[in-house]
């Protein structure tokens, strides 16, 4: 799990999808369903960083069936990948809604990664709305995550897509 979520951080979705799914298949043969959920969010945001989305939102939904009710982390996942999804179809009202919900799981928590994949997720469906001023609020909040917690690979790509606007 450690290993895919690097990955994707790291900017290497198909790697993170290649180990994310090995380790969910260990997991599954050994009956451990403690981290699957948490895996098979990751995988959902692999998926969605290649560009599948329809798999994305097959993994989202088989992410909220394992996750336990008070896991926040699968459950946000699961919504930043179907907003992301949703946004990318149009649907910018909902992709919000779900935006809102992913915040109000992770708001009360110090998980810098998922703060950071909050920020740029709120960014993308802002892009895809076309409120640029939303998009620049959303980067520049995922980047004074990514300074505050020293991830450097985050803040070059931050900055980096704060540089095209």
């Amino acid at each position: 799990m450690l290993a895919g979520d690097l990955e994707l951080n790291a900017g290497d979705p198909q790697a993170a999808y290649d180990t994310l799914a090995e380790g969910q298949e260990i997991l599954a043969s050994h009956a451990e369903t403690g981290y699957i959920s948490t895996m098979v969010g990751l995988r959902a945001q692999a998926a969605l960083a290649l560009g599948r989305d329809d798999e994305a939102l097959e993994l989202a939904h088989e992410t909220e069936r394992l996750a336990q009710k008070d896991d926040f982390d699968p459950h946000m996942r699961a919504r930043l990948v179907r907003a992301e999804v949703l946004a990318r179809r149009g649907d910018s009202d909902r992709a919000h809604e779900l935006l809102k919900e992913a915040t109000e799981l992770i708001e009360s928590t110090d998980y810098a990664f998922l703060h950071l994949a909050l920020g740029e997720v709120t960014a993308a469906v802002c892009r895809l709305a076309g409120d640029g001023d939303g998009e620049r609020v959303a980067l520049e909040k995922a980047l004074a995550t990514a300074e505050w917690k020293g991830h450097l690979v985050a803040e070059a790509r931050i900055r980096a897509r704060l540089a095209e606007l």
